[in-house]
């Protein structure tokens, strides 16, 4: 007969491994582990609505504290159907002007309203918040309690209930994931953690409601109580899969969910070759940056982030082919669109990349002269001033960037490529990147 903890544990276990084991193997797999829609976010949900239902069965069966299970009910309605946006990608519901503008994913929920994909001073605050509350709950809260077990009065009798001491792993996962200390995305990690000890948690205290136990020891009740315990805690976790997965294959058998399905795949596919290449995972980032291409033949900055992880690796010849190609295309698309400062900015990267700083000083100071035109010429253009954003982010002048996306995403805030690049930078700016000043600006051109 295994014990709880004993049970626990061997989860917790297999919880790290599985994460760790795509990560460092099946990349693929672990986005579908992490993203939006896809498994990992459907057992997030699944924990959250299965620890509702116990929590009202507790309620239900008398057990004191009821606030607290009652509040846990109500918190976990809210978390399930924000995790969902509340059906708006299932339902295929359009968000509001107020949500697209004022939201930080342009969703229909209200967590982003204060965090979202972009790095925020208030969002790194919040998640230490949240960080340092889960490691306190579950682990910290219920040694206090345990140290507590024989006080009474109303401060012992009204404390919320702490989660049993054999889950404590799961919530200090939680706590330490939610920092993302790898930057892959491990805040999901994080939600799935704490969902599944809340959801063991309420398991437990209707197992010991039901069977008239105490539930502040387990090591005192029987062995067959403890096996019938470990049952349960096994059973949940079989139907939290199964559930995942049959959600996830329900949505992805229509037609309109596969291609939010691949559409989030791709998406996953582009950002976690940047987080793979960021440590140095030169062979796994060119893969993910291959698939990329495949989808996208043209696509030049694919081909750069290629050829970089070429030139770590120290193969020259492959370094110089994906930059050459990248310049091959770019050439072709000037001649027919000989205005384009895009696409100089683009052959400005590809010839800094071959060491030929010259020829992309002339390409970067003539993107800049049309940058400026087109600006005098459409004063209240985001796409305008986004564009010279970009050209003089590349010409490490951050003030007057900022300014540009700043002006774009304030000109058209439901637009996710601008609010992106301003909170981007903004959040370079508070963190006390050395921007460069003003400079003399070349004149416009008539």
């Amino acid at each position: 007969m295994i014990s709880p903890s004993v049970l626990a544990f061997f989860l917790f276990s297999v919880l790290v491994g599985v994460y760790a084991t795509l990560a460092v193997k099946f990349p693929i797999g672990y986005i579908w582990a992490t993203y939006e829609d896809l498994f990992g976010e459907w057992c997030q949900f699944w924990c959250f609505v299965l620890t509702l239902i116990f929590s009202v069965k507790i309620v239900i069966s008398r057990h004191r504290p009821r606030w607290f299970f009652i509040l846990l009910a109500l918190s976990c309605f809210y978390v399930a159907m924000e995790e969902i946006s509340w059906g708006q990608r299932i339902f295929g519901i359009q968000s509001p002007e107020y949500f697209k503008e004022k939201n930080l994913q342009g969703e229909l929920n209200l967590h982003n309203f204060l965090t979202g994909p972009y790095s925020t001073m208030l969002k790194d605050a919040l998640t230490w918040v949240l960080a340092v509350g889960m490691f306190a709950f579950g682990v910290i809260y219920p040694l206090i309690m345990r140290w507590g077990s024989g006080k009474t009065g109303w401060v012992w009798r009204w404390a919320p209930s702490p989660p049993p001491f054999y889950l404590w792993p799961f919530f200090c996962l939680a706590g330490v994931m939610e920092l993302g200390p790898f930057g892959f995305n491990e805040a999901e990690i994080a939600e799935l953690a704490v969902g599944l000890g809340l959801c063991y948690m309420t398991v437990h205290y209707a197992f010991a409601a039901r069977s008239d136990l105490s539930p502040s020891n387990v090591s005192d009740w029987s062995r067959p109580q403890q096996a019938s315990l470990s049952r349960r805690l096994a059973l949940v976790t079989v139907i939290v899969l199964n559930l995942s997965a049959l959600t996830t294959r329900s949505i992805y058998a229509t037609d309109v969910g596969r291609s939010k399905i691949l559409r989030r795949i791709d998406n996953g596919v582009e950002k976690f070759a940047g987080r793979y290449k960021k440590h140095r995972a030169w062979e796994t980032a060119i893969d993910l940056y291959g698939r990329v291409l495949k989808k996208d033949p043209g696509d030049r900055a694919t081909r750069r982030k290629i050829a970089e992880c070429y030139g770590e690796l120290g193969n020259e010849e492959e370094f110089r082919r994906y930059v050459q190609e990248a310049i091959a295309i770019d050439e072709n698309k000037l001649k027919s669109s000989p205005k384009s400062a895009s696409t100089r900015r683009s052959l400005a990267r590809s010839y800094r990349m071959l060491g030929q700083f010259d020829r992309a000083d002339e390409l970067i100071t003539r993107a800049l002269v049309l940058g400026i035109n087109r600006m005098t010429n459409n004063p209240e253009s985001a796409s305008a001033a986004y564009s010279l954003g970009q050209t003089y982010e590349l010409m490490d002048r951050t003030r007057n960037a900022f300014e540009q996306y700043e002006k774009a995403y304030n000109l058209k805030q439901s637009n996710k490529k601008y609010r992106k690049a301003y909170y981007r930078l903004k959040r370079r700016m508070d963190d006390g990147a050395n921007p460069v000043g003003e400079v003399d600006r070349p004149q416009a051109e008539d």
